[in-house]
């Protein structure tokens, strides 16, 4: 059965259709409906953080379930992480040093205890390339149908790359900017995770 999820990931992935490009509502649709089932996944890579002259750039896990997700964040050489879990209505943050917090939502513990506002709740949207719930504006699509780049939220989200593991309409490279404020998140590698967590 565990080589069941991979393959049916390749097949489900394995074709975006083509649109032209530029913008279009009808391409949009198609592209969430592609990757609106995909809902348990791990990625692995790297994230750079940028505010102003301040930068941080470190190593990612991000296992994602339905109704759960854990994030593992890794500064340079290991040092400086943390470990961020959400489940139902409930948010916790373990930092390398011990110390644990907790909140409603993983955007409330991100706001308060770092200088990075980075919103994770729409991010996990964001990095399988579709909007987040709400509006997105300004959508543009590439010659395969998938987004190349929208607005949403006030931050403007750029797929630079796709085809990264686990099938050609997962991003590989996704880049936000808000202001000052910019992510870049290199994804090495897409893991299909089974139902169970």
């Amino acid at each position: 059965m565990r080589w069941f999820l991979p393959l049916l990931a390749m097949v489900f992935l394995g074709g975006c259709g083509h649109t032209p490009v530029g913008s279009d509502i009808g391409a949009l649709s198609r592209q969430a409906k592609v990757v609106s089932d995909f809902d348990r996944w791990q990625i692995e890579g790297r994230i750079a953080l940028r505010q102003g002259q301040k930068s941080w750039v470190g190593t990612v896990r991000w296992r994602q379930w339905p109704d759960q997700s854990e994030l593992r964040l890794h500064g340079p050489l290991g040092r400086g992480g943390f470990l961020l879990k959400q489940q139902a209505e409930l948010a916790t943050l373990y930092l390398d040093d011990g110390e644990i917090y907790r909140a409603d939502s993983v955007d409330e513990l991100v706001a308060r205890h770092f200088d990075w506002p980075v919103p994770l709740s729409s991010l996990r949207f964001w990095a399988v390339g579709r909007p987040a719930k709400g509006r997105a504006e300004e959508s543009q699509f590439d010659d395969q149908g998938r987004l190349r780049q929208f607005r949403q939220d006030g931050w403007l989200i750029r797929y630079s790359r796709y085809g990264s593991g686990a099938g050609p309409c997962l991003p590989g490279t996704v880049e936000l900017e808000r202001g000052n404020r910019s992510v870049r998140l290199v994804i090495r590698h897409w893991t299909v995770l089974p139902d169970e967590t």
